[in-house]
């Protein structure tokens, strides 16, 4: 199985080692004048071993007699793929070929032309690249992970209709059937809403898409993988839908605007550093649940979403059966704006019962903690049916 790499390490790794381009033979960054890129230091002389040079394109002759991309250090805004070099096909894109094309040939690359014969695109191949647009041919069946994460400012992904495995939709890649989201472009904005029956969100698909707000999901689903959604900086809300049984590593990790995300039952299991730089996310879980459980375990704020099964009690907003002040609190809070409530909530915590959640259903709730209403409904069994 794919690893997902962090946002941290990753760029870490990137920025310490500008050998994306140079071997440990080639000139020093240090003795590189200012005036000059570091692709003007590239010759045959200092290429790594096994990879070969030919115009604009560092290359890789594969074992099935064909030519993979090492990395594009051409000048030109617009790079056209060959779909040969040196009489054999070029079938790969490999990973990071196109990634810090400003850094290494001093040219931001906002178009990649690709070929037919392009049959796959590797991990984190246009990684932090500066496209405005992306078209995937016929004739691509694979696409990496983090493939084109963070590679630019284009919106929409075109895919040839005639491609067998993949497709699109509102501008994301899916499969063919639209059963797996692949891939969204780095430019999207605002909602995004996922189509009926899909069932797998890829690793890292929505890698560092800062623009987007929600996503709404379908239900059920399988599965999401690790990272899909991190980097997100603008992501306010998310629900998970009833059929996933892990959070996987890194999920959230980046998510710093995350504030509601709702999990289901079905949830089972949590990876690791999933919330990792995301201190505002709130947990909305059922109660008496792992998810519920890993909350209080990890010093995480959450709330308790109405189980339709159970007897709820007006007033009782954390579900222990008692009416508290810390139930007033979350009134209050709500009230405020400051978390939402969810399911059938409201008709617990209004309980003046004049159809909306204010400060007046809060103090009630306080007095009646306290022993100093006569309000009936508070304390009394809720139909939430």
């Amino acid at each position: 199985m794919k690893k997902f790499v962090s946002l941290v390490v990753t760029v870490a790794l990137i920025c310490s080692s500008t050998s994306l381009a140079l071997s440990a033979n080639a000139a020093s960054v240090d003795s590189i004048a200012p005036s000059h890129e570091l692709s003007d230091y590239i010759t045959e002389d200092t290429l790594p071993e096994g990879v070969l040079l030919d115009g604009d394109y560092q290359y890789k002759e594969l074992d099935n007699g064909t030519v993979q991309i090492y990395r594009y250090i051409g000048k030109n805004e617009k790079a056209v793929i060959p779909s040969q070099i040196k009489g054999k096909n070029v079938t790969s894109i490999g990973s990071m070929s196109f990634s810090m094309t400003s850094i290494v040939s001093g040219v931001s690359v906002t178009e990649v032309e690709i070929p037919n014969t392009v049959k796959r695109i590797e991990e984190l191949a246009f990684f932090m690249g500066g496209l405005t647009k992306m078209n995937i041919p016929a004739n691509v069946e694979y696409i990496g992970m983090g493939a084109f994460s963070a590679s630019g400012t284009f919106d929409k992904f075109s895919v040839d209709s005639k491609n067998p495995y993949f497709s699109e939709n509102d501008g994301i890649i899916y499969n063919k059937n639209q059963t797996e989201l692949v891939c969204c472009p780095p430019g999207k904005t605002g909602e995004i809403e996922i189509p009926d029956g899909v069932k797998t969100i890829d690793e890292a698909a929505f890698y560092y898409c800062t623009q987007i707000t929600d996503v709404f999901l379908p239900e059920p689903m399988d599965s999401i993988g690790m990272g899909a959604f991190a980097g997100c900086t603008g992501l306010v809300g998310i629900m998970i839908p009833e059929g996933v049984t892990k959070i996987e590593d890194y999920t959230f990790q980046g998510c710093e605007s995350l504030k509601q995300l709702y999990l289901p039952k079905s949830l089972k299991e949590f990876g690791e550093e999933i919330f990792k730089d995301a201190d505002n996310v709130v947990m909305y879980c059922y109660k008496d649940t792992p998810s519920m459980q890993y909350a209080i375990d990890n010093e995480i704020a959450y709330m308790t979403m109405l189980d339709e099964d159970l007897d709820y009690i007006a007033g009782d907003l954390d579900n222990d059966t008692s009416v508290t002040s810390s139930d007033a609190l979350v009134v209050l809070r709500a009230s405020i704006g400051m978390i939402n409530l969810v399911d059938n909530q409201t008709i617990i915590a209004d309980v003046n019962k004049d159809g909306e959640i204010t400060s007046s259903d809060a103090l009630d709730i306080l007095r009646y903690s306290a022993g100093f209403t006569n309000n009936e409904y508070i304390g009394s069994v809720v139909d939430i049916q």
